[in-house]
């Protein structure tokens, strides 16, 4: 599905910002998939050159990635509000489903920032420690068996370098993409009314 094109300058004007707002962060969810891509393609060329400190690289930036993707999707919901028009519209059933997508695929995302962000601020002081200690385990960013992993708990948490996950974050995509839809069609028929006046584009004058 293409990145939602919502006509906002259809909307009242204090609706503008927001809905300019939301076509920026709908291309900042096609920049983290790219960004993922391009960090497991460096995870695995280093990797066959025996290059570890690279492929561990393309390994922290493809965690960083999906941390950014979460990061979007989340200010997406917050901004939605802020324009009534469109969030009157969009598919509230299809944004859950994106949610639990994200948290089914994903369950570790904040906490794989956190290891990759601040592994030394952990250990500043024994407030940082306790937050980011969680049964025991301080957050600690390791690769295992040519995964990346972290320790949450009792539990080591890791997400695959490979295309299914690529794949899952692009399902996640269009899940929101196509909650967003309805008001690109919402706003082309505005469009459509406002050619058959023979209105002025708005902003124009």
């Amino acid at each position: 599905m293409p990145i939602p094109g919502i006509a906002f300058l259809e909307l009242p004007k204090e609706e503008w910002p927001a809905g300019a707002i939301l076509r920026q962060l709908c291309g900042m969810l096609e920049s983290t998939i790219f960004e993922l891509r391009t960090s497991l393609d460096l995870f695995h060329v280093a990797r066959s050159h025996g290059q570890l400190a690279w492929a561990t690289i393309g390994l922290k930036q493809g965690a960083l990635a999906i941390a950014n993707f979460l990061e979007v999707k989340t200010t997406i919901g917050n901004v939605l509000p802020q324009s009534p028009s469109i969030d009157a519209v969009v598919d509230k059933a299809a944004l859950k489903r994106a949610d639990e997508l994200f948290k089914t695929y994903f369950p570790s995302a904040r906490e794989f920032r956190t290891a990759v962000v601040h592994p030394g601020r952990i250990y500043r002081n024994p407030k940082e420690k306790a937050k980011n200690t969680i049964g025991g385990n301080i957050l600690h960013f390791s690769v295992v068996d040519g995964c990346p992993e972290v320790i949450i708990g009792d539990a080591r948490h890791r997400y695959s370098p490979d295309e299914q996950t690529i794949q899952n974050l692009e399902e996640v995509r269009e899940e929101i993409y196509g909650a967003l839809w309805p008001a690109v069609i919402f706003t082309r028929e505005l469009v459509r009314q406002r050619l058959e006046r023979g209105d002025p584009q708005p902003g124009s004058d």
